[in-house]
């Protein structure tokens, strides 16, 4: 995590307890019709994949936030009128105002000699095509608190008259591959996608054998590395072995 494909597709994390029991959703204070709208639609399409509702889903503002790490947030508003933007704004690598979208330098030194990164992440790190003006809308997850493999996803809307071009253009790619990486941006209908930084978390407990192919497909580099070591042990082991078997020979000649 971030993975914004996720939460297109199946609404991870929040889906991962099927009752929503771990999930707020953050309103603004006073929620226009159609941002009421908006949080339905979304509840509807988790419930949809879980095939359950979402009883113990808890709906608070942004006074209920709390960083105690014990929920995940799905915040829904506009920059006009949900607060909880600027209490995030610390946290967000792209932060949202009226004004437009700010983008911070999520790199540090060593991301950005990150040579070994795959390409289209590489490519599309810390790059965001802004005109200066909002889109359409946005999506953007983080982990929040950090350090806590808690996430908040953000949903910002222009103003509350883009919720049904969002949500149409929403579920139509919401299983494709269009919504990714940690922001995606929508213009007119098409989404456009971006991972700023390279911060990730882990959400979940996976298998040993698991966790070691996301850790390789995570870094590839590490699989010369680990090749180029276990040469030269095989050869050091090959070695010895036949050190011993050339002594044992000159010995049994000797006698």
């Amino acid at each position: 995590m971030p993975n914004l494909e996720l939460f297109a597709n199946a609404g991870y994390p929040f889906t991962r307890i099927a009752d929503l029991a771990e999930t707020a959703v953050v309103l603004p204070n006073q929620p226009s019709i159609e941002e009421v709208e908006l949080f339905l639609a979304l509840m509807g399409h988790f419930g949809a994949q879980t095939g359950y509702p979402g009883l113990h889903l808890t709906v608070t503002n942004a006074e209920g936030m709390s960083n105690d790490g014990t929920r995940d947030y799905l915040v829904l508003g506009t920059p006009d009128d949900q607060p909880a933007l600027k209490r995030l704004d610390g946290s967000l690598p792209v932060q949202v105002s009226a004004g437009g979208l700010h983008i911070q330098d999520a790199q540090g030194i060593f991301d950005r000699a990150a040579w070994w990164r795959q390409g289209s992440d590489r490519q599309q790190s810390g790059q965001v095509d802004a005109d200066g003006g909002l889109p359409d809308a946005l999506i953007e997850g983080i982990e929040w608190p950090a350090r806590s493999n808690r996430s908040v996803v953000v949903i910002v809307l222009r103003d509350s008259e883009s919720v049904p071009n969002f949500l149409a253009a929403f579920f139509a790619r919401s299983q494709s591959s269009d919504i990714a990486r940690s922001l995606s941006v929508l213009h007119g209908e098409q989404f456009t996608s971006y991972r700023i930084g390279n911060d990730a978390y882990h959400v979940g407990q996976i298998s040993l054998l698991s966790r070691a192919t996301a850790v390789f497909q995570e870094s590839p580099w590490l699989i010369a590395v680990i090749t180029v070591i276990f040469c030269f042990l095989m050869a050091g082991l090959i070695q010895a072995m036949l050190r011993r078997h050339a002594r044992t020979r000159l010995q049994t000649d000797e006698e």
